[in-house]
């Protein structure tokens, strides 16, 4: 077993959902103290995940109607983006 944690055993470890052992949750320490790049990346996946969360519970607490018209918006904006991007 490696003493090192690479970066993509870092990024999975970060990414994923499921319980990491003491052992593991050692080395990623580590490894996040020494790699710029996986630190950068655990500090955006942590602002991504509140942002999700905050998303969730403001969209939870929307009415059923106001809930339709922001899926609605959001789906016309995503054709919107996808049809300017055809041509590339």
């Amino acid at each position: 077993m490696a003493m090192m944690m690479t970066c993509k055993e870092a990024v999975e470890t970060l990414a994923s959902s499921r319980e990491v052992s003491l052992y593991g949750k050692m080395k990623l320490r580590f490894h996040l103290l020494v790699c710029g790049p996986c630190a950068w990346y655990n500090r955006q996946l942590k602002v991504l995940k509140a942002a999700i969360r905050t998303l969730f519970t403001v969209y939870s607490s929307l009415a059923e109607a106001e809930r339709k018209r922001l899926e609605d918006s959001i789906i016309v904006r995503l054709k919107e983006k996808g049809a300017g991007d055809e041509g590339k």
